[in-house]
């Protein structure tokens, strides 16, 4: 089973295998007596399309589709472009219907049924619209966006942008493709084998695109939100979201070594991908009060490069108002009137900076709010060129509001602070006139063994989470656990 799950990889339709655009108002509208010979013609897979769908069958891929467009469109579409024989499951919307179109996971969680596959991030969902991210995220797969598809920018992070080339090699070096910073989590090292160092590229609102020319910003990872049952799973078992977590559980941390020589790799390559040159590095300052992790970080990714170039380095090019706010609770919009009254250049540095080609780093991004104020800074003030780069942008999914059953009330997640186990908690639970205290598991799991539920739990010698039977205290005992 885990050779065949290493190589399923679905596929959107639309706009994803073949540029669909100009039939949108017939598919829309199912008016399929228009798909005539003359509409269609003109309509062709893209490019890399056909031989990759052969190439991955000859490797022993199994292939499905999953849109969200009907099934007597989708038969037409096949059969006209000649790759119908390839796929071994195709779901549409005739099979889920409304309520199960993407976002919802529920095409996806079919499709896998059909193959008679269990989610897993081994299976790639493969897509060209924000939809398709969220739909493999809630569904429990990888998400990934096709280089060669539509260009329009999306706003939730995939696992990682793929060319053709990229995903036929997939299937025999599945652990190859990750992103950097995440591949460098999870060694604890920058310094292992690897073909390359994947990146997302992003635009100035933080974006993902598939333009270089367009790109303003390199981000080298993810982090998943605490904030939903779907990324918070994520979260709990992805290294470099632990990571960047521990800044707000650890006192005095200090981000890890490795991330000095990541960034800085990333730093010396980086020029030759853009074919141009960076004058001047600075990162987004700490708020007052608060420790300076990435001004610290900076001289080490300067001792990195002292033997690579020579470049000008600047810490305190920026700097927060004293009463500056915390951005984790703010919107979009709330984040970019909070970045243009808190955030400023330092008047001493503006000589420093003319016509200079210029390196932001910052740690986690998520509307790109600081970086658009930092951009325009320096612009204004003469800057020749401004670039940015992240360690990570933050990954948030909108699940569907979990009800409570007692007394109907919207359940939050919550986190054990003994366990940490997550759990769904009645939001009624302080009200004073009517409480309720109903709580539930975030994840229902039920024992292979005994029957018993299993709780999610963490291994006090490294911090490792796992399923362990409820009944190990319980008679008769049970003790089975396994790795999640």
């Amino acid at each position: 089973m885990e050779d065949m799950v290493s190589k399923v990889i679905l596929f959107d339709f639309d706009n994803t295998l073949a540029n669909t655009t100009k039939l949108k108002e017939i598919r829309e509208a199912r008016k399929y007596d228009l798909l005539t010979e003359d509409i269609l013609e003109p309509i062709k897979p893209y490019r890399p399309i056909p031989k990759l769908l052969e190439y991955l069958k000859s490797k022993g891929a199994i292939l499905g589709i999953v849109s969200n467009s009907g099934r007597t469109y989708i038969n037409i579409m096949l059969s006209h472009l000649k790759i119908s024989a390839y796929f071994d499951t195709v779901v549409t919307y005739t099979d889920v219907k409304m309520e199960g179109m993407k976002p919802s996971p529920k095409g996806i969680l079919l499709a896998l049924e059909n193959l008679n596959a269990s989610p897993n991030q081994s299976i790639l969902y493969v897509g060209d619209e924000f939809t398709d991210m969220v739909a493999a995220y809630r569904a429990g797969i990888t998400p990934v966006l096709a280089s060669w598809a539509s260009k329009n920018p999306i706003n939730t992070a995939p696992a990682i942008e793929m060319s053709s080339t990229m995903l036929a090699q997939y299937v025999q070096e599945p652990d190859e493709y990750k992103l950097f910073a995440e591949r460098c989590a999870e060694t604890n090292s920058s310094n292992f084998l690897r073909k390359a160092c994947y990146f997302l590229p992003l635009d100035g609102s933080c974006n993902v695109i598939t333009m270089r020319d367009e790109m303003s910003i390199f981000c080298l990872g993810r982090y998943f939100s605490q904030s939903s049952p779907s990324t918070a799973l994520l979260h709990d078992t992805h290294a470099l979201s632990q990571e960047i977590a521990k800044k707000e559980k650890v006192k005095d941390y200090s981000v890890p070594k490795y991330w000095h020589s990541m960034i800085g790799h990333v730093i010396k390559n980086a020029e030759s991908y853009l074919n141009d040159e960076f004058d001047l590095i600075s990162v987004i300052p700490a708020k007052k009060g608060k420790p300076k992790r990435l001004e610290e970080m900076l001289n080490g990714v300067q001792d990195y490069l002292k033997d690579k170039k020579t470049y000008e380095y600047n810490a305190n090019l920026f700097y927060f108002i004293d009463d500056a706010l915390s951005q984790k609770k703010l919107d979009r919009s709330e984040r970019k009137l909070e970045s243009d009254r808190s955030l400023h250049l330092t008047e001493d540095f503006i000589e420093l900076i003319q016509n200079k080609r210029i390196l932001i780093i910052d740690d986690v991004t998520t509307t790109g709010a600081t970086f658009m104020r930092a951009n325009t800074l320096l612009i204004e003030a003469g800057a020749k060129k401004v670039l940015g780069l992240v360690v990570a942008k933050t990954v948030s999914i909108i699940d569907d509001e979990r009800l409570c059953p007692i007394c109907g009330r919207v359940m939050w997640l919550r986190t054990n602070g003994q366990t940490h186990e997550r759990f769904f908690s009645c939001s009624g639970r302080g009200d004073k006139i009517n409480p309720c205290a109903h709580t539930e598991s975030l994840i229902k799991r039920s024992c292979p063994q005994c029957g018993r539920p299993m709780r999610t739990k963490t291994r006090k010698k490294d911090n490792v989470l796992f399923w362990g039977c409820t009944g190990w205290n319980q008679d008769p005992a049970c003790s089975y656990s396994e790795s999640i």
